[in-house]
């Protein structure tokens, strides 16, 4: 039977194969203040992203500091995780 992924009902999330579902990699602790354009340049520093959602605040617009992204290249997602976990952004540390 077909999983139920987390998140399901998360936009643009729901056409993801099993493959990128499996290296879909979560980004927190991100300044509240970088845009969906900061951010995706920051991630694709390590290559292209197929999948890229930056989870905004509905009421304020503002980012709520944290996103899913999936590379076209699953290859580079360990070295991503690697690369992007721990990084210092002003007073924030990231979790990747």
């Amino acid at each position: 039977a077909g999983g139920a992924g987390a998140g399901g009902a998360a936009g643009g999330q729901n056409n993801l194969s099993p493959e990128d579902t499996a290296n879909r990699l979560f980004v927190g602790g991100l300044p509240y203040f970088l845009t969906e354009p900061m951010v995706k340049e920051l991630v694709e520093a390590f290559g292209p992203t197929k999948h890229f959602m930056l989870v905004m605040d509905r009421e304020t617009g503002n980012s709520k500091g944290y996103g899913f992204f999936v590379y076209q290249d699953h290859a580079v997602t360990d070295v991503a995780c690697q690369g992007l976990h721990g990084m210092k952004m002003g007073e924030k540390t990231l979790t990747v």
